[in-house]
């Protein structure tokens, strides 16, 4: 009993240290954005965003949508390897939600921030049609982005999409459905270990998504 007692008080210190780590990580992070993106105003909210690409007017808007407690960052190295075979006429925009990584404001649900992409691009000049590629949370994002804006949307590309294909397909035009993954033990996994603070940069925790 005396050593499951000593054990049980090892992790239990052990996981507080990783938190501390972790928000010590986050706080060094945030202190320093990087100079290749730009702080946008959206709903009194400064969201920092990157993007890749100069065309202003009629072209290919590729949006990027990270999992739960994952800052931009993370896929700028898909950003830049896309753009390297991208035609001419597309840019690609990956940027902070609100709370995570350089961006500031309060994690909103995902219809909000569906509706907050759709500001920032506006205010970024990057014109429809709009193609997102999103993970795990990200993908609940996105189907509510294809859902308020159908005219705008070419199509999306969703990894790991953290709600159920029953739920995606009432959100997404069923001309344009194909084929939707349900949720994998990594992306659920993950979100979980993220939201206790000890897996990724998570200055805040994220709210449930909407509920159907």
């Amino acid at each position: 009993m005396l050593k499951l007692i000593l054990v049980g008080l090892l992790l239990a210190g052990l996981l507080a240290a990783l938190a501390k780590i972790n928000a010590w990580a986050v706080k060094r992070y945030q202190q320093t954005p990087d100079p290749s993106g730009y702080f946008v105003n959206v709903r009194g909210q400064a969201l920092y965003a990157k993007v890749s690409g100069n065309v202003i007017g009629e072209g290919l808007s590729v949006l990027m949508l990270t999992d739960a407690g994952v800052p931009s960052a993370a896929y700028w190295p898909l950003q830049d390897a896309l753009m390297r075979v991208a035609p001419a006429n597309m840019r690609c925009l990956s940027y902070d939600r609100p709370g995570l990584g350089w961006s500031k404001g309060d994690p909103s649900q995902a219809s909000q921030a569906a509706q907050d992409l759709r500001a920032l691009s506006a205010a970024l000049k990057l014109e429809p049609p709009y193609v997102l590629v999103a993970d795990g949370y990200g993908a609940l994002i996105a189907a509510h982005f294809a859902s308020q804006y159908p005219d705008d949307t070419r199509g999306l590309v969703l990894t790991e999409p953290y709600v159920p294909p029953s739920a995606l397909r009432t959100l997404v035009d069923k001309r344009s459905y194909t084929r939707l993954f349900a949720p994998g033990a990594m992306s659920m996994g993950s979100s979980i270990l993220a939201r206790l603070g000890l897996a990724r940069f998570t200055p805040l925790p994220y709210p449930l998504p909407d509920r159907f």
